[in-house]
């Protein structure tokens, strides 16, 4: 019998309004043929109710399903049930599921999970062995206290309360809760009840009725022991701390924001308002206009409604546009509605009206110059006059400068990337409704970096792979990361790592105890399963019997794979860190070619081949490509921490945007005459270096190239100091570009 699949092209959603969802209601009503999958295996819901249902997909086909719900007291989004029919298991739909969750939330939390569900989590690399048969998981787990049992009656865990453990057991199927002042002053613990599945396939509750006071004063000892490795894996996938609090929290709530509004453009599209290809215009248009100040948090939800109302309005004509504004008094200039000028934002079109652009419109001979607010000065310091002063001239604004933007984008994922041919919304905070079907990964025959060729595309795809490998990260994890982060075949690309040398995949006596130590007990179990050994022991004692009595060319389970010296040597290029992180728009042949292959000297090496590009640029007086090579020079010693070269590059940097020279009229749209990360750079080296600005000033003037400059070398100092207490760089800029740069 044939069985009738309900298909799409992508997953649908359910979400509660006032009452929450009925699983079993849908699934009868929508789904009856999972519904009766359920019912043939027996399989029971924890909870029949959610507060958001999404569908599986494979292939078109909906072949299963996972709801989700909110933590009683954080509100903190929960998966609570994962389902995928028979006849799809051991196809990675979980798996992809799970990832994809954690992609958009790395707080994403699992509700009471079975041992099956925890031998799965061990397999796709979200859970570690601690020792024996205690794992730590990266992945938060909740349990009602209900559920929970202690080893000292005396000390029962708290009504009412939903705990969360990271922590399990698997000689006896049971998450592991530890309270700070219980463990450690009354040694007592909390473990889960027997799920009915754990009773059933793993003998839970005869092991059980073994255990005592002993074993869990067993469990506390491994825990103490091994709280330090239990802490980063706890931590591996959640945000990277950046140095910088400020900027962390900033960024942490950016993000947050971003993806919580552009989330609703998926309904819209489901609900057929807007097409995929809109949606992702709309989400990378809120992006930037974010990112660039052009809207503000608050007008965030304004804005998205609007671009979606009037996505499919016809552009407005320079004419349009005179007309709407006539005879109102405040308008918006998105929008051109009249607005109240002492708003924060256009309750119409949630633009930013006091976002001052770097550069004015470039607009015909009619348009009047006052409408951009941008006076001609007879002088400099009259000039210099009417930029306003920051409140405390010792302030450094927070702004975002491309590195610290692009790492923006990589952990929000890319909201039109992420989105792009499939139904992952672009949302973070808990909300991790919409797993769905990711894009059909692409052949590494398509794959291309920048402008490479593709034999240098697929080394740096090689290099990206092989330098996210260390201790904790494996093989497989990091093919993974990269497979998903570039989006290409983690089987070709595993198969293209061994086929190039830089990887092997044998096993045999040499490597044996190596491989075998990085496999984790469950895979050495499987292997001595399959060959009719004995199971039981610790893992060396596991590997020990492996190597005694299996055959090495019976360890087929799974491909075991090592990194060998060629690959080391690549892993260890610094070359490709720099040219992947900072130099993408230079020729890599080039730029290996003349660095040579010292290793030791890469750093040396690069600012060197940077340093003759300055000067080629110098000498064919090109400065917005001066510019450009001077910023990546910036970039470079930022990330080594070379402070002291860094503030006489940015000086000189600085020297070089203020004196634009044959800028063509394409290159001056995206000409800065100051710039906010340079200005703001060098005033953090010079307070943190102690340093006399005007004395190292002076040493950079005398050796900079130009012999004519537009601004003396006094001026071109009053200019920097009067940025460094400004908090409107973009307006100060384009001050100077109106009455100073000369075409």
């Amino acid at each position: 019998m044939t069985t009738d699949y309900v298909k799409r092209k992508s997953a649908k959603i359910y979400e509660a309004d006032e009452e929450s969802l009925y699983t079993y209601d849908i699934l009868q009503k929508n789904y009856p043929y999972i519904y009766d999958a359920m019912k043939k295996e027996s399989f029971k819901l924890e909870s029949s109710k959610c507060e958001f249902f999404e569908e599986l997909l494979y292939n078109g086909k909906v072949v299963g399903f996972a709801t989700q719900d909110y933590h009683p007291e954080t509100l903190q989004i929960y998966i609570n049930a994962v389902y995928v029919l028979p006849d799809f298991r051991g196809r990675g739909i979980f798996k992809e599921y799970l990832d994809d969750e954690f992609m958009i939330d790395s707080k994403i939390a699992i509700y009471q999970p079975n041992h099956l569900l925890i031998d799965l989590l061990i397999k796709y690399g979200y859970v570690e062995q601690v020792e024996d048969d205690i794992v730590v998981s990266m992945i938060d787990f909740y349990v009602s206290s209900a559920n929970l049992s202690s080893n000292d009656l005396r000390y029962p865990p708290e009504q009412f309360k939903v705990y969360t453990s990271n922590i399990y057991d698997l000689e006896i199927s049971s998450l592991i809760v530890t309270d700070d002042k219980l463990t450690s002053d009354k040694n007592v613990i909390f473990y889960s009840q027997l799920m009915d599945d754990d009773k059933n396939n793993y003998d839970g509750f005869s092991k059980r009725q073994k255990v005592g006071k002993k074993y869990f004063r067993n469990i506390i000892s491994t825990l103490d022991d091994n709280k330090d490795y239990i802490n980063y894996v706890k931590n591996e996938y959640k945000e990277d701390e950046i140095s910088d609090d400020s900027i962390n929290e900033k960024m942490e709530e950016d993000i947050a924001l971003l993806l919580n509004r552009t989330k609703a453009l998926l309904f819209y599209e489901n609900d057929g308002v807007i097409t995929t290809q809109q949606r992702d215009s709309i989400s990378e248009q809120v992006i930037d206009e974010y990112l660039s100040g052009q809207v503000l948090k608050e007008g965030l939800e304004t804005r998205v409604e609007y671009l979606v109302k009037t996505v499919n309005d016809p552009e407005p004509t320079e004419e349009d546009v005179r007309k709407k504004i006539s005879g109102k008094a405040f308008v918006c200039p998105d929008c051109h509605e009249e607005i109240d000028a002492q708003a924060e934002f256009c309750p119409i079109c949630g633009f930013n009206h006091h976002f001052n652009p770097l550069f004015m419109p470039d607009l015909d001979d009619d348009w009047d110059e006052e409408d951009v607010e941008l006076t001609e000065y007879d002088t400099l310091d009259e000039l210099l006059d009417s930029v306003e002063e920051m409140d405390d001239p010792n302030d450094i604004p927070f702004y975002l400068n491309q590195s610290e933007a692009d790492m923006f984008r990589e952990i929000m994922g890319g909201i039109a990337e992420l989105s792009q041919d499939s139904q992952i919304p672009e949302m973070y905070g808990g909300m991790g409704l919409f797993g769905g079907v990711k894009p059909p990964k692409m052949s590494l025959d398509d794959y291309e970096f920048e402008s490479c060729s593709h034999e240098d595309s697929l080394t740096i795809l090689i290099y990206k792979t092989l330098s996210e490998i260390n201790d904790y990260t494996s093989f497989d994890s990091a093919c993974e990361r990269v497979s998903n982060t570039e989006n290409v075949d983690c089987d070709e690309l595993k198969e293209e790592l061994v086929r190039q040398g830089y990887v092997e995949n044998r096993v045999d006596e040499d490597n044996w105890f190596e491989v075998g130590n990085a496999l984790k007990v469950p895979d050495l179990k499987d292997i001595l399963c399959q060959n009719k050994q004995k199971v039981s022991g610790s893992k060396n004692e596991l590997i020990e019997r492996i190597a005694e009595n299996v055959p090495f060319e019976n360890i087929t389970t799974n491909p075991i794979y090592k990194v060998t010296e060629k690959g080391r040597n690549l892993a260890s290029n610094d070359y490709y860190y720099y040219f992947i992180n900072f130099m993408g728009e230079y020729d890599l042949e080039d730029y290996l070619g003349a660095c040579g292959e010292v290793k030791a000297d890469a750093y040396s090496n690069t600012i060197t081949y940077l340093r003759l590009h300055e000067l080629k640029a110098f000498y064919d007086k090109k400065s917005y490509h001066l510019v450009n090579h001077l910023s990546v020079i910036s970039a470079i010693m930022k990330a080594n921490f070379h402070e002291e070269d860094l503030l006489r590059n940015d000086l000189k940097l600085f020297l070089a945007s203020i004196n634009p020279v044959n800028v063509t009229p394409f290159e001056k749209e995206f000409y800065h005459m100051l710039r906010p990360e340079n200005v703001f750079e060098i005033k953090r080296l010079v307070g943190e270096l102690e340093v006399d600005l005007d004395e190292v000033y002076d040493k950079v003037y005398d050796n900079f190239y130009f012999d004519e400059m537009i601004f003396s070398k006094d001026d071109a100092l009053k200019i920097l100091k009067k940025a460094m207490i400004t908090d409107d760089i973009g307006y100060f800029s384009s001050l100077l570009m109106y009455n100073y740069f000369v075409d």
